[in-house]
């Protein structure tokens, strides 16, 4: 069976001028990586990094 991993990474170490941190996709497949931006900003006070999603307080988490 072939499986394929799926997973919303937040980059810290990337922050804009507004102090918030880009959402990656990182899809992992047949052991290769490809990772690309979605577009999304978010203050890493709002991620939970276990669960790969945003804190439902977040004022956008809907759209996010």
């Amino acid at each position: 069976m072939i499986k394929i991993n799926i997973r919303f990474i937040l980059l810290i170490n990337r922050l804009n001028a507004e102090n918030k941190a880009p959402i990656i996709c990182r899809l992992t497949y047949l052991k290769r990586r490809k990772q690309f931006s979605t577009g999304l900003y978010i203050n890493s006070n709002y991620w939970k990094r276990k669960e790969q999603r945003v804190i439902e307080e977040f004022e956008n988490s809907e759209y996010v």
